[in-house]
């Protein structure tokens, strides 16, 4: 409870400090959900640009984001479209150019979808639920998307305990996971397999995004991670133990919730 006190009131602090016309700046990610982890450090804030004035300008976003945050000293970073570190204390708050957009159709850049994943995950209200999964798969060395790792990512994991309906539902469901999985949560394409970019289907794990039915979302998870998720869900089912909870090296967990 004094670290969700304590985040949010430095992140509302720093949100009314952002001004730039014609945007509005909210709070996203794991925090906006409410399934983020005790010992998180990055916030994302987005800063939503009107999308009839900046539809066809949003490869200046960065640009225009960056003049106003110079007061802050933010670092600009690189990524699908770029975006800017804030630190505060052991903080470190990610502030991403966006297009305020309502449908996924309407996205410019990758980024600008994010926000819709938040109202998706939102509407299911599972959040102990998803945050029981993100703790397991912290602990089992599979949670994390980045291309080092090439595991679950957070949004991920939230979609699975979704559509499983619980943890627990989650557990089992892996559990019985074959060589090859095809998820589609909202039922959008009548055949990922073949309906999405051969690009995106090369992992053993096909989750269609709920709302963008274009991507698959678990596209970069390796054989490695589906294969030891299976094992662990499988173990944890024999011998339910809170040391499945448990990542004794600190570093990793700091690394994995980052």
């Amino acid at each position: 409870k004094e670290e969700t006190e304590k985040i949010k009131k430095l992140t509302d602090d720093l949100i009314k400090k952002i001004k730039v016309k014609d945007a509005k700046v909210v709070v996203g990610g794991s925090l906006k959900k409410d399934t983020w982890l005790r010992g998180i450090h990055d916030v994302d804030i987005f800063v939503a640009f009107n999308y009839k004035k900046y539809k066809d300008k949003s490869d200046r976003l960065s640009d225009i984001l960056e003049k106003r945050l110079k007061k802050f000293r933010a670092v600009r970073l690189h990524g699908s479209r770029d975006y800017f570190r804030i630190k505060k204390g052991r903080f470190a708050f990610e502030i991403v150019p966006i297009l305020d957009i309502k449908n996924a159709t309407l996205a410019r850049n990758i980024t600008d979808i994010t926000p819709l994943h938040s109202i998706w995950v939102k509407r299911h209200g599972l959040e102990d639920e998803i945050r029981l999964t993100k703790a397991f798969a912290v602990a089992q060395h599979v949670y994390g998307a980045e291309t080092h790792i090439r595991g679950f990512s957070g949004y991920v994991l939230e979609i699975l305990t979704i559509y499983y309906g619980s943890f627990m539902g989650f557990i089992k469901g892996v559990s019985r996971w074959k060589k090859l999985v095809i998820i589609d949560p909202e039922h959008k394409l009548k055949d990922p397999a073949k309906e999405l970019n051969k690009s995106k289907i090369n992992s053993p794990l096909i989750l269609v995004d709920p709302v963008d039915a274009t991507r698959n979302v678990a596209a970069v998870v390796s054989e490695e991670k589906y294969e030891r998720l299976i094992e662990a869900a499988k173990a944890f089912l024999k011998n339910p133990l809170e040391k499945f909870f448990t990542l004794k090296d600190e570093k990793i967990f700091k690394r994995a919730i980052a």
